[in-house]
């Protein structure tokens, strides 16, 4: 799968291996600085934080 994969493949490939289809949800997180470093760019960073506090609801099953 790599980097050539899509949501879709890997939810059909659970699918089949599996026999269960799962609620899914495709996040996109925009990334601003594509240099080498261990830490997220500021921008990156809260629009991270940004897409967790979306994310955190559905998965708990609150909205």
């Amino acid at each position: 799968m790599g980097h050539r994969g899509n949501p879709r493949e890997l939810l059909t490939l659970a699918k089949i291996l599996y026999g269960v289809e799962v609620k899914a949800w495709w996040v996109l997180i925009p990334a601003f600085t594509f240099d080498y470093g261990e830490k997220l760019s500021p921008l990156t960073a809260r629009a991270q934080a940004e897409a967790l506090a979306h994310i955190r609801p559905l998965v708990l099953g609150e909205r």
